[in-house]
């Protein structure tokens, strides 16, 4: 009876462990299947796709429906499948004439938009369909950008699985572009297509820089001691070298973000005389927009050029910055620490957000001529104001 119970035993404790271990299992799976659709959703109808792309979307205020009012283009086209047919729920659908990784679908959006969300079908009732597709986008229908994953490779978006379902993929950072191409990169039996894309208008601040301009602002009557900081930009250029951004406290902190030789350098010092640089992109000369993105929380820095990011952590054991000097857009007027180049920056800087403050907004005025140097003018947005954020 003894080793009955022992036995008896030993099934229950390992019944107990099998159960904990089909458990876990599961709640794994759950997990992945949860992540892997943060960004992208299936619906099975119409009715059901409208009702949940009103609650399923991130970006309640962009999210209009684009290729109804949009030029629609392909590589080629099948017989009486046209590019024209390419309509989420529409009856027909867009077919290439020939299933290669050559072929593409070009949406022409009339105008420069913010492009936040793909959605896609096969051909109604058949096994024609695009399982897994990339994005590139432009401005003038001939140079491309791949959009793509944080390690710089092109992202390759989840398609369709029959020719009936839509699946819907919410881009983590909207597309900003006039153009979009569709390339596939694996189908069922035929390349066939239908599609839908979702944004809002574009509205840009800019500000033109010609080599010899900078905005200048005094912080020491209003300095900042911040942990955490966050600039978003995009701009355009066709010089190599540029200094954008630079700020510097009398306790030895420094920001400067630079062009050299193509690429986007950030040093950073948080007054420990440590400096941490960071470099990333590649020929961003190319008089093409990039989206720049960088954020710290205190000595932790992530940096984003058009996607791909890099981390780093800052050197030394200070956790704030303090600036109490003067704060620069576009150059500086003097040799400063931290600088490795000392041309001004020459192009566009658009939509500059400093902590979700709107930069650029607040210049209104055109070129004015003050202390030996150029700088834009009147502001009706203060920069104290703008760094009380931090």
């Amino acid at each position: 009876m003894s080793k009955m119970r022992q036995l008896t035993s030993k099934h229950l404790t390992l019944t107990m462990s099998c159960r904990k271990f089909v458990c876990f299992l599961i709640v794994i799976i759950l997990t992945f299947q949860c992540a892997a659709s943060q960004y992208s959703h299936t619906y099975q109808n119409k009715d059901t796709y409208h009702e949940r792309y009103l609650l399923d979307s991130p970006y309640n205020l962009c999210r209009d429906p684009l290729i109804r009012r949009s030029k629609v283009s392909a590589t080629s086209e099948a017989n009486q499948r046209g590019a024209i047919y390419a309509i989420l729920w529409g009856g027909s659908a867009w077919t290439a004439e020939n299933s290669d990784f050559d072929q593409a679908l070009a949406i022409d959006l009339g105008m420069v938009k913010n492009v936040t969300g793909i959605a896609t079908q096969g051909r109604a009732h058949s096994n024609e369909f695009v399982l897994e597709y990339r994005i590139q986008y432009g401005t003038n229908g001939k140079d491309w950008t791949d959009y793509k994953e944080v390690d710089g490779l092109p992202k390759l978006f989840r398609g369709n699985v029959d020719g009936d379902y839509v699946v819907r993929n919410n881009f983590d950072q909207p597309i900003i572009a006039q153009w979009l191409r569709i390339n596939p990169t694996r189908w069922q039996d035929r390349i066939t297509l239908r599609v839908e894309v979702y944004g809002c208008d574009y509205i840009p601040d800019v500000l033109h820089f010609n080599g010899t301009a900078l905005i200048r602002r005094d912080l020491s009557r209003h300095p900042v001691a911040s942990l955490r900081d966050i600039f978003r930009f995009r701009f355009k250029t066709n010089k190599e070298n540029g200094i954008i951004l630079y700020s510097k406290g009398s306790q030895g902190d420094y920001f400067a973000l630079q062009l050299v030789e193509n690429r986007l350098l950030l040093n950073i010092n948080l007054g420990s005389k440590l400096e941490t640089s960071m470099a990333l992109g590649s020929l961003l000369d190319d008089n093409t927009f990039h989206d720049v993105m960088i954020s710290r929380e205190r000595r932790d820095v992530i940096m984003s050029v058009d996607r791909v990011r890099i981390r780093d952590r800052i050197h030394g054991d200070f956790m704030k910055m303090n600036l109490d000097r003067h704060f620069y857009i576009g150059g500086v007027p003097h040799v400063e620490d931290g600088l490795v180049v000392y041309e001004n920056f020459t192009g566009c800087i658009e939509n500059m957000y400093l902590n979700h403050s709107n930069v650029i907004a607040a210049f209104k005025d055109q070129f004015g001529y003050e202390d030996d140097f150029y700088r834009y003018g009147n502001c009706t947005f203060t920069f104290e104001t703008l760094w009380k954020c931090f």
